[in-house]
């Protein structure tokens, strides 16, 4: 299974795979800054998955955010490729966080089968 991870501010390149019962994950993490963005689209064939990162406390850039993954889940290549949007940064967890982190993305909820919220050294929440 191909996985691309994305986000705005993710510097550098780095390919893991990882077997798992089975399943192999090859994880392309791609770089976000703005000069390295056009060239994401290079990534989305074949891709399965797509992870994107946000910085959750940037509120500032949540628009812009918001455009990019839009922008992504318009392509061809990427219309069957399962969605994981990773809030990052979660200083206080809460789900008002968590459900205000998703309103100003507005995601496009036709592309998520279900959802997880986890913050670490807090307890687990799990809906779908």
């Amino acid at each position: 299974m191909r996985i691309l991870m994305v986000g705005l501010d993710a510097a550098g390149f780095n390919v893991e795979t990882v077997e798992y019962k089975n399943i192999s994950f090859t994880v392309w993490d791609v770089g976000g800054q703005d000069k390295i963005r056009p060239l994401w689209r290079h990534y989305f064939q074949n891709t399965q998955g797509l992870i994107f990162v946000v910085d959750s406390n940037d509120r500032e850039r949540v628009g812009e955010a918001r455009e990019e993954l839009m922008r992504m889940l318009a392509e061809d290549e990427l219309r069957d490729a399962v969605l994981l949007v990773f809030a990052n940064k979660q200083v206080r967890f809460s789900i008002y966080n968590y459900s205000h982190s998703l309103q100003n993305l507005q995601v496009c909820l036709s592309h998520a089968s279900g959802f997880s919220i986890t913050s670490a050294g807090h307890n687990f929440l799990h809906n779908s």
